[in-house]
């Protein structure tokens, strides 16, 4: 009878324990999200004089940069991601397409080059795509962002439709 009421403390104990470690990492975790929402909403003058305290007025024009400085981003997210898409797949379709189906010389080769590909870092490929955008008058253009991403997402997609084509019946 005995040893059930120590363990029955033990219990207790570790599962106050636990709650009270818990309770301390949560805070230690919304520190930082709190530091963020706090120093968001104050001038420079406030952060460098006081930073852990309340933004006495409310500073809201870093929010009205911060939105006017994304909005142009959004845009072109917004109209080049489904053009971009669009593309990917009308391409890789029809090349899956001739992977699957068509007998052509050297097609296993390609394809293995093709896979080869895949091995290539993309962030390898940014110096030499900058300077082929520079070059040839494309920087600050969507179409320096449409061809990079309409022919880097060719090597999954095309592997994909080979797949997915060379599955079905002919």
């Amino acid at each position: 009878m005995n040893i059930l009421k120590s363990k029955e403390k033990m219990s207790i104990i570790g599962q106050v324990l636990i709650l009270a470690v818990s309770i301390i990492l949560l805070f230690l975790a919304f520190i930082p999200i709190f530091l963020m929402i706090n120093l968001s909403l104050k001038s420079n003058i406030q952060i460098y004089g006081n930073f852990w305290t309340l933004p006495s007025p409310i500073h809201w024009d870093n929010y009205r940069i911060a939105v006017s400085m994304l909005i142009p981003n959004m845009i072109n997210s917004t109209v080049l991601v489904p053009i971009s898409t669009f593309f990917t797949v009308l391409l890789a379709s029809m090349s899956g397409y001739v992977f699957a189906r068509l007998k052509f010389p050297a097609k296993n080769f390609l394809y293995m080059l093709i896979l080869s590909l895949m091995m290539i870092p993309s962030i390898l490929m940014l110096t030499p795509l900058y300077k082929l955008m520079q070059d040839l008058g494309l920087y600050n253009t969507w179409w320096a962002l449409l061809f990079p991403w309409v022919s880097g997402g060719q090597i999954f997609g095309i592997i994909l439709c080979r797949t997915f084509i060379s599955n079905h019946p002919a």
